[in-house]
């Protein structure tokens, strides 16, 4: 999880506190780019759904604004993940997957 929402504050964790350092990461990103999204887990699912659907991320007992406008992840294999991933399966109105065949050169 921290490749994508930032690594866990020591300091914070010293003071009993579960919190990410989230600069530089998708919590504060306008423009993401996330390969192979659905080989995730399901923790890391849920997440993005938050994120991708209230534009919020859950820090520690703070809820933070995502500024994310756009967030692109290609797919290597063709597959119907929106349908079977649980944490997409939760609000049908927000999963959308635009399949495209690459361009054969």
């Amino acid at each position: 999880m921290q490749e994508l929402f930032g690594p866990l504050s020591m300091r914070a964790l010293e003071d009993d506190r579960y919190v990410r350092q989230t600069e530089g990461y998708l919590p504060k990103a306008n423009v993401a780019f996330v390969d192979e999204i659905f080989k995730a887990n399901s923790a890391i699912l849920n997440t993005l759904l938050t994120v991708l659907n209230e534009r919020l991320f859950d820090n520690g007992t703070n809820r933070e604004q995502v500024p994310l406008l756009c967030l692109v992840s290609p797919l290597l294999k063709v597959a119907c993940h929106c349908l079977l991933s649980p944490a997409l399966r939760q609000d049908r109105t927000s999963a959308c997957l635009c399949l495209i065949q690459p361009l054969k050169l």
